[in-house]
């Protein structure tokens, strides 16, 4: 795989990167995690949360900005 990366140019991965990344993005737009866990066939919900849903930097952006709207009155 990796001389065939190599060979066009691409950086180096693993396909198994592709389920991480699905992963995020469902949780990212709000899909459940225990439909995330059905989805990609894992028996433990924990597996799914510590090895696969990874929050952007974009999500945490919108956490903390829902935060600073809903609690910065109290905090100025």
């Amino acid at each position: 795989m990796r001389s065939y990366q190599d060979k066009a140019g691409l950086p180096h991965f693993v396909f198994h990167s592709f389920r991480k990344s699905e992963a995020s993005y469902l949780n990212e737009i709000g899909i459940s995690d225990v439909s995330i866990r059905d989805w990609l066939g894992h028996s433990s919900y924990a597996v799914t949360r510590k090895y696969y849903i990874r929050d952007t930097f974009e999500h945490k952006r919108k956490v903390s900005s829902a935060l600073e709207e809903k609690l910065g009155k109290y905090f100025k």
